[in-house]
């Protein structure tokens, strides 16, 4: 038996995301979307945010609508902040907002395990975080 398709294609969805601390994102459903009065937001899996983190305007592409919408980042398309305070551990440094999921590798320099520092997030695709520090705080 074949399954039938929708032939209407689905239009991305763009919103600021927010982020828990567990690291999954929800971003609001359009009023225009939703069927009931009752509005549900997109959740978006850790795996599914593609790099974005709490606070980013994202374009997202919704992929289930039950038991609740689900949905994947498709694109960054600004980023909310690009400097976090961090501690050093080893040759990472872990951001003290508890939304930033990852730590980020730090090139090059000597630092000392739980020294505070800032640093500028150079890149960052969901699995991996470069940044570089900018200012020792201390």
């Amino acid at each position: 038996m074949k399954k039938t398709t929708h032939s209407k294609s689905k239009k991305p969805v763009t919103g600021i995301i927010q982020l828990t601390r567990r690291g999954v994102g929800y971003l609001a459903m359009p009023l225009s979307d939703t069927a009931t009065k009752k509005q549900q937001d997109i959740e978006i899996s850790n795996a599914q945010l593609a790099g974005a983190l709490n606070g980013d305007t994202v374009e997202v592409e919704v992929t289930g609508l039950f038991p609740r919408p689900q949905g994947r980042v498709t694109k960054i398309i600004e980023r909310a902040k690009t400097e976090f305070v961090c501690t050093i551990k080893g040759d990472t440094a872990v951001p003290a907002d508890f939304k930033f999921y990852k730590p980020i590798t730090i090139k090059g320099g000597e630092y000392a395990d739980g020294e505070k520092v800032l640093v500028h997030l150079d890149s960052f695709d969901g699995t991996t975080a470069k940044g570089t520090v900018v200012e020792h705080i201390g």
